[in-house]
């Protein structure tokens, strides 16, 4: 077989190896840009998921709908219990932060 003739059909080979890549990145990319929309909207229900909550919680007149009422007492003893685990973070590290103080006094003398 003549060079020219071998280069022509290594040719048509690797122009149908790239045909069939570029359709499947092109698929591949049509799927990944329909799944980046779909996350997106997800977290725009999310998003109004939670402005909806917002508004049951400081409506008095919502969160005492029986229902409503139960889940807003739970919401209010969950905050609760963040701000005392917080408060514990803080006094954890100021007690770290003397300690720490301390033992830097302690190196210097």
């Amino acid at each position: 077989m003549d060079h020219k003739k071998m280069l022509e059909n290594l040719r048509k080979e690797v122009n149908i190896a790239l045909t069939k890549v570029f359709d499947e990145v092109g698929k591949a990319t049509k799927v990944s840009s329909h799944r980046l929309a779909i996350n997106s909207l997800k977290g725009d229900i999310r998003e109004h998921k939670e402005k909806i909550g917002t508004l049951v919680c400081d409506s008095e007149e919502l969160s005492n709908h029986p229902d409503l009422r139960e889940i807003v007492l739970k919401i209010k003893a969950l905050e609760a219990e963040i701000e005392e685990r917080e408060e514990l973070i803080r006094k954890m590290k100021e007690k770290e932060k003397e300690a720490e103080e301390e033992d830097e006094e302690d190196e210097k003398s």
